[in-house]
């Protein structure tokens, strides 16, 4: 068995009549280095392999490029028939029972409920808001639109938010600016 593999592992791409149905042989030549992976991969990855990883991933990037596009082409249209999705608001808990809403910043971002695991859009107050509310030691707090439990969040949670929104959107940016990369 292992003299097989050896001479099995000894083929060569070259060394195969792909018309005349070789490639049988290297079929096997495949699958034997698919079942060795495992005990290899540390030291080498097959060209072929890496080749057809290589193909995926630009088949991907393009995909996502296309969905991102039609993305922003699908929120420019419902934004021009005057429909946006629901966006919850945050208030800033001062106290107790003292709940003060925020002013909206107009940027909003994705804000799952740790107990229905639903996504909500939140509007963002403006960043001196959150600012404010860091130095003070005070939270926001959201109602979710899925189960109306409440949701507290960290202001610097917020400033994350933020600062990976405005990071995404120059990344988006450079991608539609810059569209062979």
């Amino acid at each position: 068995m292992v003299e097989t593999i050896k001479n099995v592992s000894r083929l060569r791409k070259e060394d195969f009549d792909h018309k005349s149905g070789d490639s049988a042989a290297l079929k096997v030549k495949e699958l034997l280095i698919r079942i060795m992976m495992p005990s290899i991969k540390d030291l080498v990855i097959p060209k072929w392999l890496f080749d057809s990883l290589e193909k995926r991933l630009v088949d991907m990037r393009e995909r996502l490029r296309h969905k991102e596009l039609e993305l922003e082409r699908i929120k420019r249209m419902l934004k021009d028939r005057g429909l946006s999705p629901n966006t919850l608001r945050l208030y800033i808990v001062t106290g107790l029972l003292e709940e003060t809403p925020t002013i909206q910043s107009g940027e909003t971002a994705k804000l799952i409920c740790p107990w229905c695991n639903e996504i909500n859009l939140v509007s963002l107050p403006l960043i001196e808001i959150i600012e404010e509310a860091q130095k003070k030691h005070w939270i926001f707090r959201a109602h979710c639109q899925y189960c109306s439990k409440i949701i507290d969040v960290e202001p610097h949670r917020l400033l994350s938010m933020l600062e990976l929104k405005r990071r995404d959107l120059n990344i988006a940016n450079k991608i539609i600016s810059n569209p062979s990369t």
